[in-house]
């Protein structure tokens, strides 16, 4: 019988499309590598790149033809793995996230706490967009920037403007170079939106915010406000507009009032967070 008789198990199994437990790493490489779309499959393309590695690791002077019969493949999916030492794509993009530290994750790492911030910041003030899956932060002041720095420093990353900011948004538009995409599919499998993802009906908070422990949820809390609240003449309460479902409103005054024990409320496209919430957050 071949080694892989059915490729498309393993990963290519996982039938979630966001990861609810960043420590999960067969949920969290199954999503990652669907957002790659050289292939079929390409979470079974990562099985498979696997099972290879490891038939070649035994037989290092076999042939193709040789490893596809004993992978139970055709030849012209590995020939280039065999005559080449090529590595696909959607493996390459799972090797720099597990060099990064990005998959897995524990909800106490740096790099966790780190990418927390970076979720909450694409959800309330930038986006994921385009066949490259980049990034873009829109930063309001020089405060703004300073926070957004200090969390793609933790990630060892670089922030630089992109030539069009301000021209088009109210703010200043701000990327991530080096290996952007591969944030940009990490921040996805985490529950972040894609494109015009945040206004569709079935939008939701990240999934993994069920289950994070209490300093991960008001961190991202904490995060959103401040890139979502605008000059309000000293009340001391915030209010914004949110143009999203109702479900999503409503999960996020959940979160509010789960938070700060503080009450908040949704009305047509406006989210209002007390007083009491927001002092109780530090934002007073």
């Amino acid at each position: 019988m071949p080694i892989t008789d059915h490729y498309a198990d393993g990963l290519a199994s996982v039938d979630v499309d966001v990861v609810a437990d960043p420590n999960d790493y067969d949920t969290f490489v199954g999503v990652f590598a669907r957002t790659y779309s050289h292939s079929a499959n390409p979470a079974a393309i990562v099985d498979l790149y696997h099972d290879y590695q490891q038939l070649r690791a035994k037989h290092p002077n076999a042939g193709s033809s040789k490893l596809a019969s004993k992978l139970g493949v055709k030849r012209s999916i590995i020939r280039k793995w065999v005559d080449d030492d090529a590595v696909p794509y959607v493996v390459k993009g799972v090797q720099t996230a597990e060099t990064r530290g990005w998959i897995p994750m524990d909800f106490d790492s740096v790099e966790f706490r780190a990418m927390n911030r970076l979720v909450a910041w694409v959800v309330s003030s930038g986006s994921i967009h385009g066949e490259r899956w980049s990034v873009q932060f829109v930063v309001d002041d020089d405060r703004a920037r300073e926070r957004l720095e200090a969390a793609l420093t933790m990630l060892d990353l670089d922030g630089g403007e992109y030539e069009e900011a301000g021209t088009k948004i109210n703010g200043t538009l701000i990327g991530v170079g080096s290996d952007g995409s591969v944030l940009g599919r990490v921040l996805y499998s985490l529950g972040t939106p894609k494109g015009d993802g945040k206004r569709r009906p079935d939008v939701q908070l990240p999934p993994y915010l069920d289950r994070a422990p209490a300093g991960i949820r008001r961190a991202w809390l904490t995060e959103y406000l401040k890139n979502r609240r605008r000059e309000q003449h000293g009340e001391p309460w915030i209010s914004f507009g949110e143009d999203r479902p109702a479900s999503y409103q409503r999960q996020f005054v959940e979160l509010v009032e789960d938070v700060t024990g503080a009450s908040a409320s949704a009305s047509g496209t406006d989210i209002y967070v007390s007083a009491d919430a927001v002092r109780e957050l530090g934002l007073s």
